[in-house]
């Protein structure tokens, strides 16, 4: 088993592998590009963590913003970074698309799909990548000491070091 969630819902290796591919292939088709950066924006779950993962396989870096969060802090942080898709809930992102949040790019499309999350797309005409930076694993937003959300980036190696 690799993963049990508090409900007792469990995973294996092969069953988080195979979902994270899952996703990781539906970003790749979405559009998201090796640097690209993907909200996610959903309860902690199983299909979280794949979603996580298969952000990372398809070289894109992950943006997560707490679900218990407003939703025009949602809009923000994912307009402020350029995602290019965002990944959540489906109960989430119905809220995020039609709070029609300042900053984010064009109006957002759930994307078709099998998977347990929904992934909403920018308009294909609004949809702009944001400049892609080396090493990029995932991007946190903190209010620092001026009150004002910044973006943190961290890349691969930073997490590696934080590991050992």
């Amino acid at each position: 088993m690799a993963l049990l969630d508090a409900a007792g819902n469990q995973a294996t290796y092969a069953e988080l592998d195979a979902l994270s591919i899952a996703f990781a292939r539906q970003l790749a088709e979405a559009g998201v590009h090796p640097g690209g950066r993907v909200g996610l924006f959903a309860p902690k779950s199983i299909p979280l963590v794949a979603a996580l993962f298969g952000i990372l396989k398809s070289g894109a870096a992950y943006v997560p913003v707490d679900p218990a969060s407003p939703v025009a802090r949602a809009g923000y942080i994912f307009g402020n970074c350029g995602v290019r898709a965002v990944i959540g809930s489906e109960a989430l992102l119905t809220k995020l698309r039609d709070a029609e949040t300042e900053g984010l790019p064009g109006s957002l499309q759930a994307a078709a799909g099998q998977l347990p999350l929904s992934v909403l797309l920018p308009a294909a005409a609004a949809a702009t990548d944001a400049p892609p930076v080396p090493d990029l694993a995932y991007i946190l937003y903190t209010s620092g000491s001026t009150g004002k959300l910044k973006g943190v980036m961290h890349r691969h190696a930073s997490a590696l070091a934080c590991v050992d």
